[in-house]
């Protein structure tokens, strides 16, 4: 790829002599997060300012934009110049290297034209879970907000959309007629107008919008699917990851899992689970337990008051996005950490038992039984 400056969406939406219309439905803020209810296991200094020294939430809102075309990861191209905003999950750093190593001949693909107004609410990690509930779903609300029907606008996906998120759409009643799919390698989208709405997250703080966005997705979900919510109420509910192959993985999970079920915990798998069944297993529970990961974010579900235990390793990865739900959604959230490589990636993760213990314990100090 050319060596294109990248500019800023945000500054390009201040310019009048650019395409681009903005709306703010939230503004952005500043205070200190959450503090976790609880720490257990080795708590390196590293991992302090991730989880104690974020204090921007961002605005949120919805931009218009012609003359724009939409390339790989949902990068967007304005009058040929690629753009970078926090608001779309797209540092600045971020963008030419995604399409350097993606689309090195990016201006030398085809460009499709598409009728009328297209959204995009996707972007980095398009095939993991845990950000579409995080990230990309919530953007549908914000789309409601502009006074677009959801139903019937177009939306633009990679044509190598995992199937989980193809039956997301379906529930929330988007139809596969308003699906344009796109080959990222091989083509840039044009439609005459292109809807992009923001992200809810900052880093690990959300925008206290971001409940009533997820309710919004949540009732549609339900009401297409025909799922009757029980009426069970503060279940123990231990969030395992051991039915598939992950990059982090819980080394001692036998004997966590058994302390787990000895206290009461039920050993679920979400991931065999449709989405409206999820729905309902996390709204039954007072207190969640799981190994961190996409699983574990379907804890957006409980009801407030209900108390989140995280199991992960003292590597950077993968953040604590679980700490800003649980601050989003009104639950205590507490940690057991594992010692891990400070910078790896794919990491075993052997979890003290009685560091594991203690947390058990907290755990009936902070959950609740009531929905």
């Amino acid at each position: 790829m050319p060596n294109v400056a990248v500019i800023s969406l945000e500054d390009a939406a201040r310019d009048p002599a650019r395409p681009v219309s903005y709306t703010e439905f939230a503004v952005a803020s500043r205070g200190p997060p959450q503090s976790p209810a609880f720490l257990f296991g080795p708590f390196p200094s590293y991992l302090a300012p991730d989880l104690f020294s974020e204090f921007e939430i961002p605005a949120v809102g919805c931009y218009h934009l012609r003359e724009a075309q939409v390339s790989f990861d949902a990068v967007i191209l304005l009058q040929g110049q690629p753009l970078w905003s926090l608001a779309l999950n797209h540092p600045d750093y971020y963008v030419p290297e995604i399409l350097a190593r993606n689309v090195p001949n990016l201006y030398h693909l085809r460009v499709r034209h598409i009728a009328g107004q297209a959204a995009i609410i996707h972007g980095p990690g398009y095939n993991v879970f845990g950000h579409w509930l995080a990230d990309f779903l919530p953007r549908l609300y914000v789309l409601r907000r502009a006074g677009l029907d959801i139903g019937a606008l177009k939306f633009i996906l990679p044509r190598d959309l995992d199937t989980f998120a193809l039956e997301f759409l379906k529930l929330i009643g988007i139809q596969a007629e308003n699906l344009v799919w796109h080959d990222q390698n091989e083509e840039l989208l044009q439609p005459d107008e292109l809807i992009v709405p923001t992200v809810m997250r900052l880093g690990n703080r959300f925008n206290p919008l971001v409940a009533t966005a997820s309710r919004f997705w949540v009732e549609r979900v339900l009401a297409h699917s025909g799922v009757t919510l029980g009426t069970a109420r503060g279940r123990k509910l231990f969030v395992s990851r051991g039915q598939n192959q992950y990059s982090r993985t819980i080394a001692s999970r036998e004997v966590i899992e058994a302390r787990a079920a000895a206290a009461g915990y039920e050993i679920v798998y979400p991931e065999r689970l449709g989405l409206a069944e999820q729905i309902a297993l996390f709204r039954s529970a007072g207190r969640i337990i799981g190994e961190y990961g996409s699983g574990l974010h379907g804890a957006i579900h409980a009801p407030a008051g209900a108390a989140i235990c995280a199991l992960r390793g003292t590597s950077h990865h993968p953040g604590f996005i679980q700490s800003g739900l649980a601050e989003g959604f009104g639950h205590h959230i507490g940690y057991v950490f594992g010692e891990t490589p400070r910078f790896a990636q794919h990491q075993i993760v052997t979890i003290n038992e009685e560091e594991f213990s203690r947390a058990l314990a907290a755990m009936e100090v902070w959950g609740t039984d009531r929905a």
